[in-house]
């Protein structure tokens, strides 16, 4: 599987994840609630963010587990990823998400049962 965007349903609500070629989940929209333009417009937002790093923002959780937020220009929360256990893996992650983002194709799976998020 290639690296891509996934629109995918979620309780009444459409939301993106993208995920790496073996099928890890880089990002997952925050959701808004809304359907499936929502959700494509979103992936339109993380991609201009994404021209700039500094969107992505580092943060630590509760547990010492890392895990990024992608923000717009605005403050809005686009995206988050999930939690790593260091910080150097923190930085992998995120050189992943950046060199994955610009390109991903947007593959539409609302129609499709969903597979378990990894």
């Amino acid at each position: 599987m290639a690296t891509r965007f996934e629109l995918v349903s979620e309780q009444d609500k459409v939301c993106f994840l993208l995920r790496a070629a073996d099928g890890t989940v880089l990002l997952q929209s925050v959701g808004t609630g809304g359907g499936k333009i929502t959700a494509q417009n979103e992936i339109l937002h993380v991609r201009r963010a994404m021209k700039a790093p500094e969107h992505l923002i580092p943060h630590e959780a509760h547990d010492g587990s890392h895990f990024l937020v992608l923000k717009e220009d605005s403050g809005n929360v686009l995206a988050r990823s999930p939690h790593v256990a260091s910080a150097p893996q923190l930085s992998a992650l995120a050189r992943q998400i950046l060199d994955a983002a610009a390109a991903a194709p947007i593959v539409d799976l609302t129609k499709r049962p969903r597979a378990a998020t990894g």
